[in-house]
């Protein structure tokens, strides 16, 4: 009786054995990549995040994973959990009346505070992807941008 108990339990332990593997290599593979924005000049509205993983989708409507921050002490930080290691970009903009635009005024100039990854910043108009791009290849990653 007991060897035929034995005999079951192996297979069970073989069994959590490589789901716990599968588990650790799949974490491995991916990572958390904390941004914090700065310098917001108050705590109205909304800061909108932007995750994007190609110049296709930079600054498009269509980003890879995007979130709505509440504001606390004038700054703002939200963690995309789960990230596969890649080539990334972030953008954010303090939406001060939560409209869910980036408000500009009559020559297209933001009047909201925006920010890129990597702090990079066009000269006449936003940077390229691959001025904010960054490589997430570690399982945790911290990215401040300075919203101006």
């Amino acid at each position: 009786m007991k060897m035929s108990v034995q005999i079951g339990f192996l297979p069970i332990l073989i069994i959590v054995t490589l789901c716990c593997q599968y588990q650790l290599f799949a974490q491995q593979n991916s990572g958390d990549i904390t941004v914090i924005l700065t310098d917001l000049e108050n705590n109205d509205g909304h800061v909108l995040v932007s995750l994007v993983n190609s110049k296709r989708t930079f600054l498009s409507d269509d980003p890879y994973r995007g979130e709505q921050v509440e504001p606390k002490n004038r700054q703002a930080v939200y963690t995309f959990k789960d990230v596969p290691f890649g080539t990334y970009a972030v953008s954010a903009f303090h939406d001060e009346n939560d409209n869910l635009d980036l408000d500009t005024n009559f020559l297209g100039i933001p009047t909201e505070e925006y920010g890129f990854s990597n702090d990079a910043r066009g000269t006449f108009g936003p940077p390229d992807y691959e001025e904010a791009a960054f490589r997430l290849n570690t399982t945790k990653l911290t990215i401040k941008i300075e919203l101006d």
